[in-house]
């Protein structure tokens, strides 16, 4: 029992990546709020299951959302922002020296996200990269930015992995 008890413990205690804007910090702090908290780490919970291969990266709206076991989350069969919504993905430090993942939204996708939150508002959203769901956001207010960034998903070498095959896929659908 106790065997299970920490393995869970330990799926749910890892460092969730924030769903950040560039710009206003103070908008940044008051826009999102992550959903609860593990008392023990005060980190939010996450969801770090691989999902099935045909989803593909972009902004999901979440459909159900388990708060008891987040893991069994359903999000909406296609997402809101696609590769086609992304100009760039690059990484950068954040103000606090962690590595994070830097999507630049080209003007539809920027005109979109901003719809997305607007409509979302209260609501989570999951961002999903490398088949793999490295955020869930909760939104507070309709967002208004070009750039995303999404931090805590991994080490500076993953993070940047991640930029690489994010351009790579869009070098690939530009073409």
């Amino acid at each position: 029992m106790n065997r299970k008890f920490y393995i869970i413990l330990v799926v749910v205690a890892v460092q969730i990546p924030a769903f950040l804007l560039t710009g206003n910090a103070a908008l940044m702090a008051n826009t999102l709020n992550h959903h609860q908290k593990d008392l023990q780490h005060n980190y939010p919970y996450t969801i770090r299951d691989t999902i099935p291969k045909s989803r593909i990266d972009g902004i999901y709206k979440i459909k159900s959302l388990h708060k008891e076991d987040i893991n069994t989350s359903i999000l909406a069969t296609k997402p809101s922002i696609n590769l086609k919504d992304f100009s760039t993905a690059k990484t950068v430090m954040d103000q606090t020296g962690q590595p994070t993942l830097e999507i630049d939204l080209n003007n539809m996708g920027r005109k979109k996200f901003y719809e997305l939150t607007k409509a979302n508002i209260n609501k989570p959203l999951a961002i999903v990269l490398q088949g793999k769901i490295v955020s869930v956001p909760f939104i507070n207010s309709a967002i208004d930015s070009d750039q995303i960034l999404v931090n805590g998903i991994g080490t500076l070498r993953e993070v940047t992995d991640i930029a690489n095959n994010l351009n790579k896929a869009l070098k690939k659908n530009n073409k």
